[in-house]
């Protein structure tokens, strides 16, 4: 997607004799394949959302047949508590960039910036409101990704000792 300036300074292109219908006509045609979208989108999240329930639930068997006997082995211990350890690690590394993200934007949030003219002030305040989605995306997908680690260090704990 072009970025578009629209100041009076800025040079525009003339206008060409039909370039408006072209331009719907282009606009419409981008648009078909967008219909389609919303429901690509939703099967795509329920499949990813089946399979990591599936996961999760071959998962909580396998930990239910495995636990009573991880009490008597002192090896298994160490190996669980290294794992909850590194889990807390990777918990409290992932608040840490949360919350510095979140100072970071705050403390632009609280500057005075000087907008003179409206279109500064609203593209300061998008760009705010952009920073904060992309901490949330990025915060959300870390914290998935941590979960699906954690998962699989589950599944390589249990896999010896069954």
């Amino acid at each position: 997607m072009q970025k578009i300036h629209g100041t009076m300074m800025d040079a525009v292109a003339p206008n060409k004799e039909g370039a408006l219908p072209q331009a719907g006509w282009h606009f419409l045609e981008a648009q078909l394949p967008l219909a389609w979208a919303p429901l690509a989108r939703g099967l795509a999240l329920q499949l990813a959302a089946a399979q990591w329930l599936a996961r999760q639930s071959a998962q909580a068997l396998q930990a239910g047949a495995v636990l009573p006997t991880l009490a008597l082995d002192p090896q298994a211990q160490r190996d669980g508590i290294e794992l909850a350890s590194g889990v807390a690690d990777q918990c409290r590394a992932l608040q840490a960039q949360w919350l510095q993200g979140l100072g970071d934007l705050g403390g632009e949030l609280g500057q005075l910036r000087q907008a003179n003219t409206l279109s500064k002030y609203l593209d300061q305040e998008m760009n705010l409101g952009q920073q904060g989605l992309a901490l949330i995306g990025t915060q959300l997908t870390a914290a998935t990704r941590l979960a699906e680690n954690v998962q699989n260090n589950l599944a390589w704990f249990f896999a010896p000792r069954q």
